[in-house]
């Protein structure tokens, strides 16, 4: 195969965002996305070295071992169970490409190891973790017992005699001459170990351990009977593990000195954020000064909305406030007293720039509200002229809103031309606004206001099964169908064929007064259609038609 360049397309840093995306893709719950096949694997080689921890307790002497954990290149989530046949606690360094970063002080074997003397030596079994940040975790070490447990054999059923089982089961297996050998089910892993301090690869599963009985004997078959089969249990107690970095430079944070960094971080933060607050409160105050001075010195509105002693004060003050602002007490001031004293100046220079809005705005005010009021008489002689359904309560309710504008308007304008340029205002822009607002929504409130005509009977359920519907009198299959018409004449003329005259029954009816008749808006008007439409003589066979014949209104 030919040999081709290696593609150089991608630069490191890409290659690090690249493969964090690919990372995230795979990893990610919220997201269904087609798994990105490539391999993460970490460019470093670990190594276990494992010594006794405590040398004061009974232990092989000179005993260590060495494993690799972990090869370089290894695939990250890569797992692997060291286990060793020994009674006594541990120390296992960590060594990554052949220098030493982590310490593991297993603590916890020795005691386990004495509390369970009776069940021999335990199985040490640790479990390491090569995590998704490239690190080598000693998950779990735990110490495993094989605890034989003895079963109780159930109760022979029909109350029979265990040994007089066995005996039978023997005297027969005498009588066959052949004899009878009764095999225990066993379930057995013994670690592959030479000594106790050998690593092993056996797994935790149950074994049980059982004896052969004897060559069909009796006594050895009711003694079995008795007995019930011994069971070998597991028995873990999980091993406390401490990780140690005294001897690793650099090392990383213990959980108390990261707690403390944190500390330290959010105390620097909130200190940031204070130097910040008080940098703001300290220019809102200085650029308030300096526009309010500007103000009051050279706008002609604020001049005309005060007097020369009330600006002589003002500006005294601002000047004050302005010389404090280099003074000693200022440097060491915090955002509070920047915000008193701001609030202190608003307090004296806002009420005259508020009557210079307002002078401002007043002669604008006077041309929107001629606007308006020319809006609202035109879009009310609309409404009456061409839109005669809407009620008279509505129209005079707008009028009477009108004409309450127009009274609060003549009186707050009569009141401020009374009233100095220096003094507070008779109203406020804002709340003529807000008035008139209300005023030309309420007018254009009537323009929406829709048409609904009423229904008159003859088009009263003009659809399916109503009355100029589907079946209905004049409708689709009723009287003006072609093809009904004749029915309904050969019907009426036939009404008196059985000796009834019905015809009688429409002259006991007035319908001049409509007595005995529901006198509700819809049946009037249906009485009404029916006597302006049909004229029944006192025969039976009278019909409708011919000359005189009515259409439906």
């Amino acid at each position: 195969l030919p040999v081709l360049p290696l593609s150089q397309h991608v630069n490191g840093d890409e290659a690090m965002a690249t493969g964090a995306a690919f990372y995230g893709a795979n990893s990610s719950v919220r997201s269904r996305t087609k798994k990105v096949f490539y391999m993460d694997a970490s460019k470093h080689g670990y190594e276990l070295a494992v010594r006794p921890g405590n040398l004061s307790q009974e232990h092989e002497a000179g005993w260590q071992r060495e494993d690799v954990l972990f090869e370089a290149h290894s695939k990250l989530r890569a797992k692997k169970t060291v286990k060793l046949n020994l009674a006594y606690d541990l120390e296992a360094l960590l060594l990554e490409n052949g220098n030493h970063v982590l310490t593991w002080k297993i603590v916890g074997i020795n005691a386990a190891a004495e509390k369970h003397a009776a069940l021999g030596t335990p199985l040490i079994s640790l479990k390491f973790e090569l995590d998704p940040s490239g690190i080598v975790q000693l998950s779990s070490a735990t110490a495993i017992f094989d605890e034989p447990i003895v079963e109780t054999p159930p109760a022979a059923a029909n109350g029979t005699n265990p040994d007089a089982v066995g005996s039978n089961a023997s005297a027969n297996a005498s009588t066959d001459g052949t004899g009878s050998t009764e095999k225990a089910a066993t379930e057995s892993e013994v670690p592959e170990a030479t000594g106790p301090g050998d690593a092993s690869n056996a797994s935790d599963t149950t074994s049980e351990v059982g004896a052969n009985a004897s060559n069909g004997t009796p006594g050895a078959s009711s003694s079995s009977a008795n007995t019930g089969k011994p069971k070998i249990k597991k028995l873990k107690v999980p091993i406390d593990v401490v990780e140690v970095f005294d001897s690793v430079s650099p090392r990383p944070l213990s959980a108390e000195e990261r707690q403390k960094a944190i500390s330290r971080l959010a105390a620097a933060n909130a200190a940031d954020a204070e130097v910040a607050k008080v940098a703001a409160a300290k220019n809102s105050l200085e650029s308030y000064i300096y526009d309010s001075r500007s103000k009051l010195n050279d706008d002609e509105s604020c001049q005309a909305v005060s007097t020369d002693e009330e600006r002589a004060v003002i500006l005294e003050l601002l000047t004050q406030q302005e010389d404090w602002l280099y003074e000693d007490e200022a440097s060491a001031a915090n955002a509070s007293v920047f915000e008193a004293k701001l609030e202190t100046l608003q307090a004296s220079v806002n009420p005259i720039l508020a009557r210079a809005y307002e002078l401002e705005q007043r002669p604008l005010l006077d041309e929107k509200i001629e606007k308006v009021r020319v809006a609202i008489n035109q879009t009310m002689e609309y409404v009456k002229k061409n839109m005669t359904w809407v009620d008279a309560k509505e129209i005079e309710g707008v009028a009477n809103l009108t004409n309450e504008f127009e009274e609060w308007w003549a009186n707050v304008t009569q009141n401020q031309s009374t009233r100095a340029l220096t003094e507070e205002p008779a109203y406020r822009v804002h709340q003529a606004e807000r008035a008139l607002h209300q005023v030309a929504s309420e007018a254009q409130r009537l323009t929406k206001i829709k048409k609904i005509d009423p229904i008159p009977y003859s088009d009263y359920g003009r659809g399916y099964g109503g009355y100029g519907g589907y079946g209905g009198y004049g409708g689709n299959g009723g009287y003006n169908d072609p093809k009904m018409r004749a029915y309904y004449e050969e019907m009426y003329r036939n009404f008196g064929a059985n000796g009834s005259n019905y015809s009688n029954w429409w002259n006991s009816s007035n319908f001049s007064n409509f007595t005995g008749w529901n006198d509700t808006d819809y049946m009037r008007s249906y009485y009404e259609h029916a006597a302006r439409n049909f004229s029944f003589g006192n025969d039976s066979n009278s019909t409708q038609g011919g000359a005189n014949e009515k259409s439906e209104l």
